[in-house]
């Protein structure tokens, strides 16, 4: 989709990394001069991918639960770019550029591009996940249910 749909008439590079990408993936983005497949990444690696990024563009396309992608992406990363099935009923829409469509994630890619990641976004960014979904927040949460 991103490579078929977004990517196919932007200018931004696209770096696609995970783990074993399937071969069609590998092959299409052989065929595009702004999209690099990173296979099997270590952690580090994929550490220095998210920080590095200006926006990590990761929708989801079943809905199944809190993905930890887009957990890894807001804590380590700046801009992220996700629909609404990454974030329904997550508490962090406000947190994302949510783009259902290929024009829409071009448009939010355009504005990410354009943007700088601020300290007030770091710091909204920070109460937002430490309040929810930090180590010490689910320790209270489960010794709620404990006690």
């Amino acid at each position: 989709f991103l490579i078929d749909e977004v990517f196919d008439s932007l200018k931004s590079t696209l770096i696609i990394a995970g783990k074993n990408p399937h071969k069609k993936i590998i092959k299409k983005s052989s065929l595009s001069e702004n999209i690099k497949v990173i296979a099997n990444p270590s952690f580090d690696k994929m550490q220095e991918l998210i920080q590095n990024a200006q926006a990590c563009v990761i929708p989801a396309f079943q809905a199944t639960g809190l993905k930890l992608k887009l957990l890894t992406s807001l804590y380590s990363g700046r801009y992220c770019i996700t629909n609404l099935t990454m974030v329904k009923n997550t508490g962090l829409e406000n947190l994302c550029f949510v783009a259902n469509s290929a024009s829409e994630i071009k448009e939010a890619i355009t504005k990410c591009s354009e943007k700088e990641f601020t300290k007030a976004e770091i710091n909204e960014r920070v109460q937002i996940l430490n309040s929810t979904f930090s180590n010490k927040a689910s320790i209270k949460r489960l010794l709620n249910h404990i006690l």
